[in-house]
């Protein structure tokens, strides 16, 4: 039988309950991938194998759709990735993901720039100027986000479900206490434009507020998943997707 889901026609052989697909199955992409396991409502969970066009699979347990628990990971150009996936991502040690297309040059390249990072990181340890200061006061977090310019850092701020404020009423009590202007860059919003195609406009706006914050000294918020949009499933946001020069400037 031919779906349409996601918006992409696709061969689908196997098992439905109550009108969605559940069980063994095998899906044909138009891109030629193929994914052959298990589906629960239409999604990726338990044991499947996914195939590229390119050569590339995966085959393990998955969860929501993603690499999750135990697999391999076979690339097309001849290393295989075998263990633990999180995410998608393979978990090479407690805090190594590796991203498991990358080529074995590329996975390299990576853990000699990540050696680095950490060689710079011990030789700085003493040139550290950070804290972690919890707070419902705006004054104190104000003074807060004061500190942490002053001492060349981002700060990185939570709105706690338990102090019922949405950042949007966070930073414009903030923001007039430091009597700057603020401007919101909404993750999920961003996210959920670039899947219906109408997010061009807004990267612009973002752009052009990015550029008044960084010449007037304004306040720039990345806003990470406390949005206003309405979004129908599990969001995961991932600002390396946008942290890019097609998105930022440099």
């Amino acid at each position: 039988m031919f779906t349409k889901g996601n918006e992409v026609s696709c061969k689908y052989e196997g098992y439905w309950d109550k009108g969605r697909k559940t069980g063994l199955c095998k899906i044909y992409y138009p891109d030629k991938a193929v994914y052959e396991g298990v589906l629960v409502d239409g999604i990726k969970e338990g044991y499947g194998t996914y195939t590229w066009a390119n050569g590339d699979y995966y085959l393990g347990n998955w969860s929501n759709n993603r690499f999750e628990g135990g697999g391999t990971f076979h690339h097309h150009k001849g290393n295989v990735l075998k263990g633990i996936f999180k995410n998608n991502y393979f978990v090479k040690a407690p805090e190594v993901l590796i991203n498991p297309f990358f080529s074995l040059e590329e996975i390299d390249a990576f853990l000699k720039r990540r050696s680095q990072i950490n060689v710079l990181r011990e030789r700085n340890e003493k040139e550290k100027k950070f804290f972690f200061e919890q707070t419902s006061n705006m004054e104190t977090l104000a003074e807060c986000i004061r500190r942490s310019n002053l001492n060349s850092r981002i700060p990185l701020v939570f709105s706690s479900k338990q102090s019922n404020r949405t950042m949007n009423e966070v930073f414009s009590e903030v923001s007039s206490i430091m009597k700057q202007k603020w401007t919101n860059f909404d993750l999920r919003r961003i996210h959920n434009e670039k899947k219906q195609g109408t997010h061009k406009q807004y990267l612009a706006e973002v752009k052009e507020n990015l550029s008044d914050t960084l010449t007037l000294g304004q306040i720039f918020v990345i806003n990470l998943d406390d949005s206003n949009i309405d979004y129908d499933e599990i969001f995961y946001p991932d600002i390396r997707e946008f942290y890019s020069s097609n998105f930022f400037p440099q």
